[in-house]
Protein backbone atom coordinates (compact mmCIF):
# COMPACT_ATOMS: atom_id res chain seq x y z
CA UNK A 1 0.00 0.00 0.00
CA UNK A 2 1.65 3.13 -1.13
CA UNK A 3 2.20 5.85 1.80
CA UNK A 4 0.12 8.34 0.49
CA UNK A 5 -2.92 5.52 0.67
CA UNK A 6 -1.81 4.62 3.78
CA UNK A 7 -1.75 7.89 5.97
CA UNK A 8 -5.36 8.79 3.96
CA UNK A 9 -7.03 5.71 5.73
CA UNK A 10 -5.47 6.50 8.81
CA UNK A 11 -7.48 10.10 8.77
CA UNK A 12 -10.51 8.38 7.37
CA UNK A 13 -10.69 6.02 10.44
CA UNK A 14 -9.70 8.94 12.66
CA UNK A 15 -12.34 11.04 11.32
CA UNK A 16 -14.96 8.28 11.70
CA UNK A 17 -13.80 7.72 15.38
CA UNK A 18 -14.28 10.96 15.86
CA UNK A 19 -17.61 11.18 14.51
CA UNK A 20 -19.14 8.47 16.43
CA UNK A 21 -17.12 9.72 19.64
CA UNK A 22 -19.41 13.00 19.54
CA UNK A 23 -22.30 11.43 18.05
CA UNK A 24 -21.99 9.75 21.79
CA UNK A 25 -20.72 12.66 23.77
CA UNK A 26 -23.92 14.41 22.44
CA UNK A 27 -26.33 11.99 22.76
CA UNK A 28 -28.51 11.62 26.26
CA UNK A 29 -27.55 8.78 27.77
CA UNK A 30 -29.38 8.82 30.95
CA UNK A 31 -31.15 5.65 31.52
CA UNK A 32 -34.93 6.16 30.63
CA UNK A 33 -36.38 4.54 32.80
CA UNK A 34 -35.16 5.88 35.73
CA UNK A 35 -34.91 9.58 35.15
CA UNK A 36 -37.34 11.98 33.33
CA UNK A 37 -36.69 12.12 29.93
CA UNK A 38 -38.39 14.39 27.46
CA UNK A 39 -40.11 12.59 24.29
CA UNK A 40 -41.06 13.98 20.99
CA UNK A 41 -43.05 11.95 18.13
CA UNK A 42 -44.47 12.04 14.75
CA UNK A 43 -46.82 9.82 13.59
CA UNK A 44 -50.16 7.89 12.87
CA UNK A 45 -52.68 8.45 16.24
CA UNK A 46 -54.63 5.82 17.09
CA UNK A 47 -57.49 6.34 19.82
CA UNK A 48 -59.89 3.81 21.42
CA UNK A 49 -61.41 2.70 24.50
CA UNK A 50 -59.85 5.85 25.94
CA UNK A 51 -56.09 4.61 24.87
CA UNK A 52 -53.65 6.72 22.54
CA UNK A 53 -51.27 5.32 20.55
CA UNK A 54 -48.73 7.19 18.10
CA UNK A 55 -46.74 4.39 15.98
CA UNK A 56 -48.26 1.46 18.13
CA UNK A 57 -46.78 3.05 21.32
CA UNK A 58 -49.00 3.82 24.09
CA UNK A 59 -48.89 7.33 25.48
CA UNK A 60 -51.10 8.34 28.54
CA UNK A 61 -53.10 11.36 27.91
CA UNK A 62 -54.80 13.09 31.33
CA UNK A 63 -56.20 16.42 32.43
CA UNK A 64 -53.35 18.42 31.77
CA UNK A 65 -52.08 17.17 28.18
CA UNK A 66 -53.02 19.80 25.92
CA UNK A 67 -54.01 19.75 22.21
CA UNK A 68 -52.95 22.63 20.53
CA UNK A 69 -55.53 22.95 17.64
CA UNK A 70 -58.45 24.08 18.48
CA UNK A 71 -60.29 21.47 15.80
CA UNK A 72 -57.71 18.32 17.52
CA UNK A 73 -59.11 16.46 20.39
CA UNK A 74 -59.85 12.83 22.00
CA UNK A 75 -62.71 12.29 18.88
CA UNK A 76 -60.84 13.70 16.13
CA UNK A 77 -57.44 11.71 16.88
CA UNK A 78 -57.95 8.52 15.35
CA UNK A 79 -56.08 8.08 12.01
CA UNK A 80 -54.32 11.83 11.82
CA UNK A 81 -50.80 12.64 11.58
CA UNK A 82 -49.94 14.15 15.18
CA UNK A 83 -47.10 15.58 17.21
CA UNK A 84 -46.61 14.83 20.61
CA UNK A 85 -44.32 15.94 23.30
CA UNK A 86 -43.95 15.08 26.88
CA UNK A 87 -42.05 13.50 28.92
CA UNK A 88 -40.84 9.06 29.84
CA UNK A 89 -40.67 8.14 33.35
CA UNK A 90 -40.79 4.30 34.79
CA UNK A 91 -41.62 3.05 31.29
CA UNK A 92 -44.84 5.29 30.64
CA UNK A 93 -45.18 8.39 28.02
CA UNK A 94 -47.02 11.11 29.59
CA UNK A 95 -48.02 13.31 26.72
CA UNK A 96 -47.77 17.62 27.96
CA UNK A 97 -49.17 18.61 24.23
CA UNK A 98 -50.86 16.87 21.21
CA UNK A 99 -50.46 19.00 17.67
CA UNK A 100 -51.85 18.25 14.36
CA UNK A 101 -49.09 17.85 12.21
CA UNK A 102 -49.10 17.60 8.03
CA UNK A 103 -46.81 14.23 6.79
CA UNK A 104 -44.05 15.66 5.48
CA UNK A 105 -40.48 13.98 4.59
CA UNK A 106 -38.66 15.36 7.95
CA UNK A 107 -39.37 14.42 11.39
CA UNK A 108 -38.19 15.20 14.59
CA UNK A 109 -37.87 12.52 17.01
CA UNK A 110 -37.05 12.36 20.59
CA UNK A 111 -37.12 8.75 22.47
CA UNK A 112 -34.77 5.77 22.84
CA UNK A 113 -33.21 4.03 19.77
CA UNK A 114 -32.92 0.05 19.97
CA UNK A 115 -32.40 -2.41 17.37
CA UNK A 116 -31.85 0.41 14.47
CA UNK A 117 -35.91 1.77 15.31
CA UNK A 118 -37.34 4.82 16.88
CA UNK A 119 -40.88 5.36 17.93
CA UNK A 120 -41.59 2.65 16.06
CA UNK A 121 -39.90 3.81 12.91
CA UNK A 122 -37.66 0.89 11.22
CA UNK A 123 -33.96 2.59 9.91
CA UNK A 124 -33.35 2.52 6.45
CA UNK A 125 -29.54 2.71 6.51
CA UNK A 126 -27.34 2.72 9.16
CA UNK A 127 -27.71 6.29 10.69
CA UNK A 128 -29.54 5.07 13.73
CA UNK A 129 -26.40 2.61 14.47
CA UNK A 130 -24.37 5.55 16.57
CA UNK A 131 -27.39 5.99 18.87
CA UNK A 132 -27.97 2.68 19.53
CA UNK A 133 -29.46 1.80 23.49
CA UNK A 134 -29.24 5.90 23.60
CA UNK A 135 -31.93 8.42 24.51
CA UNK A 136 -31.43 11.07 21.35
CA UNK A 137 -33.56 14.17 19.73
CA UNK A 138 -32.97 13.49 15.83
CA UNK A 139 -34.22 15.16 12.44
CA UNK A 140 -35.20 12.24 9.95
CA UNK A 141 -36.15 11.67 6.83
CA UNK A 142 -39.23 9.67 6.19
CA UNK A 143 -39.69 6.78 3.66
CA UNK A 144 -42.87 7.46 1.05
CA UNK A 145 -44.76 4.28 3.23
CA UNK A 146 -44.08 6.12 6.20
CA UNK A 147 -43.31 3.01 8.24
CA UNK A 148 -39.61 3.65 7.83
CA UNK A 149 -36.43 6.48 8.74
CA UNK A 150 -33.31 7.74 7.00
CA UNK A 151 -30.63 9.88 7.05
CA UNK A 152 -31.24 10.63 10.70
CA UNK A 153 -28.53 13.10 12.81
CA UNK A 154 -28.67 14.69 16.03
CA UNK A 155 -30.80 17.63 15.79
CA UNK A 156 -28.48 21.11 15.92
Amino acid sequence: MSRTLTRATSALAIALSLAISHAHATAVTASPTTEIQPFEVEGIAHYQAGKLTVNDVALQLDNTSKFEDWWLGKSTLNGRWVKVEGFHQDGRFQVSEIDGENRDNDVELTGLVQDNRLWGFQGMDNSLIPFNNQWVQLECQLSIDGHRISQCHLEE
